[in-house]
């Protein structure tokens, strides 16, 4: 049967034709119905690999995962307790070395580090009785030009025996000049406080 004979057979059968034409209609909503599936399932099924990527890593560490000894965890707790959080007594040209230094590293640019006198800043003590740092008988200023995300990581660099005491910045025409103001501590024992 060709296709001019079926299209005649359908003409004279009107019900034929009518269950054709719905026969198509159901067949082309079931397309259109199955594309807009997948291509909604798509990013669910890249979320879902994602997942379980995740979970084979979680899982992987989780079976490598060796909780500490007591002797490591001894040893952790006696190592956090004897951190420095104080300078050397005369390690003042290590300090402007130390603070120029992480200033370039960060990006800051034209920078100068100035040492001067203990002026009337308040400068908050760090501990008290014996063994306690003692502030320095001078502050550090450190000036350089450059973004507020180079000063945010240059004050994540500060060692822990100076602490910042001013923090002034002025506009330029191309960027920021940033001057900060830091107080040093000093050990008192020789080696380190506490």
């Amino acid at each position: 049967m060709t296709f001019a004979e079926m299209l005649a057979q359908l003409k004279r059968d009107r019900v034929q034709l009518e269950r054709a034409m719905i026969a198509l209609a159901v067949i082309g909503v079931a397309g259109f119905l199955a594309f807009t599936a997948h291509k909604r399932a798509a990013p669910i099924l890249a979320q879902l690999a994602e997942l379980t990527s995740a979970s084979r890593k979680v899982s992987s560490f989780a079976s490598g995962f060796r909780p500490l000894s007591a002797a490591d965890e001894n040893r952790l707790l006696l190592a956090a307790d004897t951190i420095t959080v104080a300078m050397p007594p005369g390690a003042r040209l290590v300090v402007g070395q130390t603070l120029a230094a992480d200033a370039e590293q960060t990006g800051l640019r034209d920078v100068r580090v100035l040492f001067a006198k203990v002026d009337s800043t308040f400068i908050p003590p760090r501990g008290n009785g014996p063994g306690a740092p003692k502030t320095a008988d001078y502050l550090v200023s450190l000036e350089g030009h450059g973004t507020y995300a180079q000063l945010l990581d240059l004050l994540n660099r500060l060692p822990p025996g100076v602490s910042v005491v001013r923090l002034g910045a002025s506009a330029t025409a191309t960027d920021t000049r940033y001057r900060l103001t830091l107080a040093v501590y000093e050990t008192t024992n020789g080696d380190h406080a506490g």
